[in-house]
């Protein structure tokens, strides 16, 4: 640990520690340089192949400008220890505002900016090399004064260090394993279920030795079962049973903010249509702009409806239903996805094995959401007044031609009797 006042660089002065743990430590100080405030996270380098690794690491990170991630200004080697030097936006990590807090966050405050820190997650996710974050701390995730939510770079660099973790996926404990979309859809999930919850989830290790993992509702009462369907299957240990990518994740969030009522006016800003800071430094165009989206499908508005997914619980891995998008993809935009539409009336929610006491439960609470999910503009088909004309004139004809039959048969009847009376 470094004391105050420390000067590293002849530049940049230590003031106080924010976040301290075995994986790196991030100290708030000021650039002496330039005046400005700036955080300073500090990360150990156990031989010269991992310096090498977070050097090159933290350059391809230089060159990424987004909002939501904070800004890499400058990096350097001290000793045993790599320094990244980031903006300071003012705020406290969403971990101090939970122990400020005394009690877990709201569902309509968190899932807002959670969408926002799961686009940055799918721009990180398509950079070459991809960027993982791994575990993920709600240390990591930065609130800014004007209540935004930033992502601390060194979390994209740091070291996995092989100790329990509430935030990391089963398949990351063995030391030669590498983390890939899935494993980071499962540290959101954790993160998520610490912020909503007010307690970090159990481990592997404590599950494995029987502890059990609470259901959400049962710490914070005034969560949805849908958000608490959409947390279980992405702590799911079977990595097949999660969400497989984190714009699957989003897009499963935003469906249960529009069956829920709860999409706002600010969540439009979350994605914005064009966004100048998805570049690199030299003008050039960042592969972070790049991102792919499913093409627009030619179905008729009232055939056309919201695939569903399955949320697997977790003591049985059986799954419940929520609906979300398919990740599939084969259009190229520079641009941010479209939040999904809200699903009409008729859409249909698969039901799935679900645990004792809990279906009758479920039936009552998920048929409740639908009926108060608002309707979507279904265009009803109707007769045209043409078809209609049509349809007359055939029963017409119809009409005449028995009437015709019946009259050849009567006077047949006629003649035959007559002939046999003379």
């Amino acid at each position: 640990m470094l004391s105050p006042d420390t000067i590293l660089q002849n530049r940049y002065q230590l003031l106080y520690p924010v976040d301290e743990r075995p994986g790196g430590q991030v100290y708030r100080a000021q650039d002496t340089h330039k005046e400005q405030p700036i955080l300073l996270c500090v990360l150990p380098l156990v031989d010269d192949e991992a310096q090498e690794e977070i050097t090159l690491m933290a350059r391809q990170l230089a060159t990424i400008q987004h909002q939501v991630l904070l800004p890499l200004l400058d990096h350097f080697v001290d000793g045993s220890s790599f320094y990244m030097v980031v903006d300071d936006p003012g705020g406290r990590d969403l971990e101090h505002l939970l122990r400020v807090r005394g009690a877990p966050f709201a569902e309509t405050d968190i899932l807002p900016h959670l969408g926002q820190l799961l686009y940055i997650l799918e721009v990180l996710h398509q950079q070459h090399p991809p960027f993982f974050v791994g575990e993920l701390w709600l240390s990591d995730v930065w609130v800014a004064d004007d209540e935004s939510w930033r992502l601390m770079p060194h979390t994209l660099a740091r070291p996995f260090v092989h100790l329990a973790s509430p935030y990391r996926a089963p398949e990351l404990t063995p030391d030669d394993a590498e983390p890939n979309p899935a494993t980071d859809t499962y540290a959101v999930s954790a993160m998520l279920y610490h912020a909503l919850s007010g307690q970090a989830p159990t481990t592997v290790e404590q599950q494995q030795t029987g502890a059990i993992l609470h259901k959400p509702r049962a710490l914070n009462a005034q969560l949805s079962e849908l958000i608490e369907q959409a947390i279980l299957r992405g702590l799911q240990q079977r990595p097949v049973n999660r969400y497989q990518n984190a714009r699957e994740l989003r897009l499963a969030l935003e469906t249960i903010q529009v069956m829920s009522g709860r999409i706002t006016d600010h969540s439009e800003e979350v994605l914005p249509a064009h966004d100048p800071t998805l570049t690199k430094q030299d003008g050039t165009l960042s592969p972070a702009a790049t991102l792919i989206l499913p093409p627009e499908e030619s179905v008729p508005t009232e055939t056309k409806q919201p695939a569903s997914v399955s949320i697997a619980q977790p003591e049985n891995e059986k799954s419940a239903s929520l609906p979300t998008t398919s990740s599939t993809s084969s259009e190229t935009v520079s641009q941010p996805p479209e939040k999904p539409k809200i699903p009409s009336m008729s859409t249909t929610i698969m039901e799935a094995p679900m645990l004792p006491g809990q279906a009758e439960e479920m039936d009552t609470k998920n048929a409740a959401s639908i009926v108060e999910a608002e309707p979507a503009n279904t265009t009803i088909l109707e007769e045209s007044p043409s078809q209609r004309g049509i349809s007359t004139k055939w029963l017409i004809a119809i009409v005449v031609v028995l009437a015709a039959i019946v009259l050849c048969i009567g006077v047949a009847l006629i003649a035959l009797i007559t002939g046999l009376i003379g």
